[in-house]
């Protein structure tokens, strides 16, 4: 059929899809990452009304803008386990509608351009490693991407159909992405001033602007940026300093790290911290991201291509990256993980479009700019990994780097978990020469493609290595918790039996014996449901003949003595297990 015909290249890469998610699906039970996703789901719990306030005091607050679609699967499934993986498919499904949304703000932005290469690049970068290992977790990562490609769609339509109703909308789905998370503040902002600045230059191109309506354009920049400067500058001086107990992801929680900007020290780590962002999404990337950002940005200067629509969309696209890349800038300015330094998480929503931008340049623009701009972008690269690396010298106290957060950077890390103890400034330099290595082939390829006129199919080159990366970075971190997981599974159900056969059993407490060093009961408050997990942090504080939780790498000296009572005890990867079953109780 015609239909089918013309979109196989789009139906192979939601095919592929969904072959990475019946890859993934059957080894997921639970979180990967704590106590994030315990966050995201407790919100839900709330609803519902379960108590896990204990549990939930352990970690900080979260954003309640996931629990829209986590509430009703946690509500609608008695299974913990298949709610989880109901939340993973929904992920999947939401990957597949931002391939449709690539797509469509692609043929759009270039419409001589051929739909088989169209839809390959969508799949590119919709495959990007990254998306394929957070979609194995229930973290808002997702639905950020995929909110902010629905929103680069509708405005692209608004500037496109010269629809301005449709900026409502727009505003709408800014407003959730910034109730989903708050770091996506940069890219409301973006939408803001684009649409202040589109009011008063009537949308017109820039060839049809006067010389008094360019100077009324750049005052309103200029006029924008001084005000951003002094709400930031108001912030810091007229708010107090940061309470100990604020979480750190209210706007509160950031005013120290403002504070420390207006310093020596504070402009150095920001440099340090700009640069080391720049660095992962060029290494990461393979220089696409740079491809991308400045074909970008001669597009909103009116520098590219005949149609002058596009270029205002391609303006909203730049200053939601810049805006979003600041943000990240700031955010991680004082902190003291080797991975923060680097940061991907909070950048990596900009990639896809990035990605694709990058590539149609480099397909498309002349032999000599693509060998100049190649060597330009790889000098940029070694520029700021030497910075990067400087910068972690500069913190000998950092032993440890997270691979969770810099996925793109996260193969070659060794132990598996959260923190990886490794060379770190080696870890920098390898992640250098990893993406000189990336850029050299991404280079080759595209001569090859530019070489057989256009064979885009040849595109799969990089879309396969793609899904490989991910798969192998989910069975690095994600699978290794799952696999510790399966333990929590057995002691919440050994418990929930055990509250089924007798009344009295019902009665006795959960109760988890922390130190304040972990958080992982939270896998069995969420595999409890409506259970309480009560939380001690001395072992004598505990209840005697309750269901007792005693984490695995504690050490309590008289334990035995104080366990004696309990005629079971089972060990398990992250705890030892006390209980009475119902034959044994009196």
């Amino acid at each position: 059929m015609p239909l089918f015909r013309d979109r196989a290249d789009l139906i192979l890469c939601g095919a592929l899809l969904f072959c990475v998610f019946m890859m993934v699906i059957p080894y997921l039970c639970g979180f990967a990452l704590f106590p994030d996703e315990f966050g995201y789901w407790e919100t839900s719990a709330k609803l519902l009304h379960y108590d896990w306030s204990e549990v939930s005091a352990m970690g900080q607050a979260y954003s309640a803008g996931y629990t829209l679609i986590l509430f009703p699967l946690y509500a609608l499934i008695d299974d913990p386990v298949t709610a989880y993986r109901a939340a993973i498919g929904v992920n999947f499904l939401l990957l597949f509608l931002g391939l449709l949304l690539i797509e469509r703000i692609l043929r759009a932005q270039f419409p001589e351009a051929d739909r088989k290469r169209t839809a390959l690049l969508a799949g590119a970068a919709i495959l990007y490693p990254t998306w394929l290992f957070y979609a194995q977790m229930t973290l808002t990562e997702i639905v950020v991407l995929v909110c902010f490609l629905l929103l680069c769609r509708v405005y692209q339509r608004m500037i496109l159909e010269k629809r301005p109703v449709l900026a409502l909308p727009a505003l709408l789905i800014a407003g959730y992405l910034v109730f989903l998370h708050r770091r996506t503040v940069g890219i409301a902002l973006a939408l803001v001033l684009c649409l202040v600045i589109d009011r008063l230059t009537g949308r017109k191109p820039k060839t049809e602007r006067g010389p008094k309506a360019e100077r009324k354009l750049r005052i309103t920049v200029g006029i924008a940026i001084f005000a951003i400067i002094v709400i930031a500058g108001v912030i810091v001086h007229l708010l107090p300093a940061q309470d100990p107990r604020v979480s750190s992801h209210t706007l509160a929680g950031q005013v120290h790290k403002l504070k420390h900007l207006y310093s020596l020290q504070g402009a150095a780590d920001f440099a340090v911290s700009v640069c080391g962002k720049l660095f992962y999404l060029a290494a990461s990337t393979g220089c696409l991201f740079l491809w991308g950002i400045t074909e970008v940005f001669d597009r909103a200067r009116g520098k590219r291509g005949e149609r002058k629509a596009p270029d205002l969309f391609c303006r909203f696209l730049f200053l939601a990256a810049l805006f979003t890349f600041l943000v990240s800038a700031v955010f991680m300015v004082t902190d003291n993980r080797g991975d923060t330094i680097i940061y991907g998480r909070y950048n990596e929503t900009m990639v896809p479009l990035m990605l694709c931008f990058g590539i149609m340049r480099m397909l498309e623009t002349d032999k000599k700019e693509l060998k100049v701009r190649s060597l330009l972008f790889a000098g940029v690269l070694v520029f700021t990994t030497a910075v990067a690396y400087a910068g972690i010298l500069s913190k000998p106290h950092v032993t440890s780097i997270g691979g969770h957060f810099i996925v793109g950077l996260s193969y070659w890390l060794k132990d598996e978990g959260a923190d990886a103890l490794v060379d770190i400034p080696r870890f920098f330099l390898q992640g250098g020469v990893y993406g000189l290595i990336v850029t050299g082939l991404i280079l080759a390829l595209m001569l090859l493609i530019r070489k057989c006129r256009g064979a885009s199919i040849l595109l799969l080159l990089l879309i396969f290595p793609q899904i490989l990366l991910g798969l192998q970075a989910g069975d690095h971190y994600i699978r290794f918790y799952n696999r510790i997981n399966l333990g929590d599974q057995v002691i919440a159900y050994t418990i929930l039996a055990e509250r089924e056969m007798s009344e009295e059993a019902k009665n006795r407490p959960v109760i988890c014996v922390d130190r304040g060093e972990h958080t992982f009961a939270d896998t069995i408050q969420f595999y409890l449901r409506d259970v309480p997990v009560h939380v001690v942090h001395d072992l004598h504080e505990a209840e005697k003949d309750s269901f007792l939780l005693v984490y695995s790498d504690d050490v309590w000296e008289d334990e035995k003595e104080f366990c004696a009572g309990y005629g079971e005890r089972e060990e398990y990867p992250r705890f030892r297990f006390y209980y009475n079953t119902t034959e044994m109780m009196p």
